[in-house]
């Protein structure tokens, strides 16, 4: 199961949810970096990119904050982080560099396979494959 789909909860919030293009999600998980978060806005399809100590400043913030002490940019970037904490529920956290580990996505996707047969040839051709580091 996709991780985006498996995050929101079954039977709810999959009609308000604008479809999102899995290649595009892809290339962002791909260029990951540490210390940002990545959020896909269910209501407009968008993938924002927060750094984590935005994040940290929108959650301890008062709702008249100005953020006027911050450069304009770091003001907009504050306010994008605002956004996904008071509005929680129209976000899905893409997993970090830590989660996105390709073998175990493979690995889980051969295991999720109900047919036998085809789970094995599955299994058995991620086993052979030889694995770079």
């Amino acid at each position: 199961m996709c991780r985006v789909a498996g995050k929101l909860e079954k039977g709810k919030g999959h009609q308000d949810m604008k479809p999102v293009s899995l290649k595009e999600i892809v290339d962002r998980l791909d260029f990951l970096m540490d210390e940002w978060k990545y959020y896909l806005n269910k209501k407009t399809g968008d993938i924002v990119e927060i750094q984590m100590e935005y994040l940290s400043i929108a959650e301890e913030s008062e709702d008249d904050n100005d953020f006027s002490e911050y450069e304009d940019w770091e003001q907009d970037a504050i306010r994008e982080a605002v956004d996904v904490v008071e509005n929680w529920n129209d976000y899905v956290e893409l997993p970090d560099r830590e989660e996105v580990n390709e073998y175990r996505i493979m690995e889980n996707f051969c295991y999720s396979q109900e047919d036998d047969k085809l789970r094995n040839k599955l299994c058995h051709s991620i086993y052979d494959f030889p694995m770079t580091v």
